[in-house]
């Protein structure tokens, strides 16, 4: 894949290509080692193409895990220090962070000398998020969205609202879902294996949404 990007890089402006840094073995140490032999990291000319590279750290922090609070800060603040050795060694382009909440953002501010550039969180008309989404925009951090049909559910033909919207604009639920968070300022991560699908995801800047149709969605 790869290969691939690379070698129809001249004809893209940017591409972007994550790598997240899980927290399940509980270290650190050779966190920089370790990413420089992930998969995605393998060939050199790919860190030298014009690829916008994004080190996720993915949700250090999780609901169910059986690790004390403190613990999972102490792994946060150093899982973090060793992404900013990263950064600093112009292995990645920018780093960002996953699954974050509020007090989590708080707590790397604090410490961090590298700002997070994205939070990636799951945002959809269900799931507005919209006091994390107001503090990332005030401290200037990129949300992405995944997530972003309510893993399916919200694609459902009964839905007469976004049904109705949909034939005004000539487009389908999921197009109108997607739109709806572009318009909202955030990085939308779309996945898909049907080309019909990826192509129709694409075809979202033909049209937009009105502000009392964003205030309905």
């Amino acid at each position: 894949l790869i290969s691939r990007w690379s070698a129809s890089a001249s004809t893209m402006s940017t591409s972007i290509l994550s790598t997240s840094r899980d927290r399940s073995d509980g270290t650190t140490s050779n966190l920089p080692r370790r990413l420089q032999r992930s998969p995605t990291l393998m060939q050199s000319d790919f860190l030298l193409s014009p690829f916008l590279l994004r080190v996720c750290s993915s949700a250090l922090v999780r609901m169910f895990t059986s690790k004390p609070d403190m613990d999972n800060a102490t792994l946060r603040r150093d899982t973090w220090r060793a992404m900013e050795e990263i950064f600093s060694s112009g292995r990645a382009r920018a780093i960002g962070v996953s699954n974050f909440e509020i007090k989590h953002l708080e707590e790397l501010m604090a410490h961090c000398t590298v700002p997070p550039a994205v939070n990636q969180i799951e945002l959809h008309p269900k799931l507005t998020q919209r006091a994390l989404r107001l503090y990332c925009q005030d401290n200037g951090v990129l949300i992405e969205a995944f997530s972003s049909l309510g893993s399916g559910e919200l694609v459902d033909e009964d839905e007469r609202t976004l049904r109705v919207m949909g034939e005004r604009y000539g487009k389908t639920i999921p197009q109108i879902l997607l739109r709806w968070s572009l318009q909202h300022g955030n990085i939308v991560l779309m996945r898909t294996s049907d080309t019909e699908h990826r192509l129709e995801n694409l075809n979202l800047w033909d049209f937009e949404l009105s502000p009392e149709e964003m205030r309905v969605i």
